[in-house]
């Protein structure tokens, strides 16, 4: 094998250790906290629209 092949695959060998070691924990726990806040969002969402079709259907009741 050449100089220049052994030269070439030590890099990509390196370059592949350094990308495999990177911690991608952080972008998880980011997509996360997104995914609890739109959950949240629309739990509200849809707790407002109930109120809002009950004091409506109240306001209806006579007595």
């Amino acid at each position: 094998m050449s100089t220049l092949s052994r030269q070439f695959l030590s890099g990509i060998r390196d370059r592949y250790t350094a990308l495999k070691a990177t911690d991608d924990r952080g972008l998880q726990t980011i997509e996360w906290i997104g995914l609890v806040v739109l959950v949240l969002g629309l739990v509200a969402l849809v707790a407002v629209a109930v109120t809002a079709y009950v004091n409506s259907q109240i306001a209806q009741i006579p007595g």
